[in-house]
């Protein structure tokens, strides 16, 4: 139904932000729309040179303080918009009931919401370069996802040994748990712990001073062995 906005929230059909007093179509339970939703060419503009964002809680978003460099979403913001922000002033709105109606994502849960200008070069230098090292760091343990795969599938168990050589990526525990790679003249290995209370530790072919753990050998590879050292260099490694 048709009804005038009591509260500021968030329109399930562009993204943009309901005012008070707006004209809307409501319904509990779905949520609510602008009747004409305005042009998404046009930037979200508070005042000149400003921007308002908004994202609810249950959507993940856990709102900003002032200082903090956001990238713009074009999609909400308009083609117009700068590609960083950053926040001048931040606040906050909790929903006890019908969040869905106000843009919170879930029943209930908060509406954060800030006004921001655009960043400067320097400004936004910091964040794009963390952005850049959380990708870099993702690619490489995918990267070495890869590698577990290939050694898993390729290599061979041999029976009752204690790898040597050079240990990457270490996590093991001393309750059984873990994994890591060893480097060696002979092979490169990726072992799994295998000792925690419940595990089958008939499978164990690794001695590791507890338990034991199951490991997988290929033939050493310069190649791998290449490979291995540069994801060391982005992924924090035991050896």
């Amino acid at each position: 139904m048709s009804i005038r906005a009591k509260f500021a929230g968030r329109c399930r059909s562009c993204g943009g932000d309901i005012a008070v007093g707006d004209q809307i179509e409501w319904s509990r339970g779905s949520g609510s729309s602008h009747v004409t939703c305005p042009s998404a060419a046009a930037p979200a503009v508070a005042a000149v040179g400003t921007y308002q964002i908004s994202g609810g809680s249950g959507y993940g978003c856990h709102g900003w303080s002032v200082g903090d460099v956001v990238r713009a979403g074009k999609r909400n913001l308009g083609l117009g918009a700068p590609e960083w922000l950053i926040v001048l002033s931040a606040k906050k709105r909790y929903y006890s009931e019908d969040g869905l109606s106000f843009g919170v994502g879930d029943d209930e849960g908060y509406i954060y919401s800030a006004t921001c200008r655009a960043a400067t070069p320097e400004e936004a230098a910091p964040r794009i370069s963390r952005d850049a090292e959380k990708i870099r760091i993702t690619e490489a343990r995918k990267a070495l996802n890869q590698i577990v795969q290939k050694i898993k599938e390729t290599g061979t168990l041999p029976t009752d040994v204690q790898p040597e050589g050079e240990t990457f990526f270490s996590t093991a525990t001393i309750y059984g748990g873990g994994n890591w790679f060893v480097v060696g003249p002979a092979g490169i290995w990726y072992v799994r712990n295998n000792g925690a209370d419940g595990d089958d530790w008939s499978s164990n072919n690794v001695r590791t001073g507890g338990a034991g753990a199951i490991g997988w050998m290929v033939p050493h590879d310069p190649t791998l062995e290449a490979a291995l050292r540069a994801i060391a260099e982005i992924i924090p490694t035991e050896k």
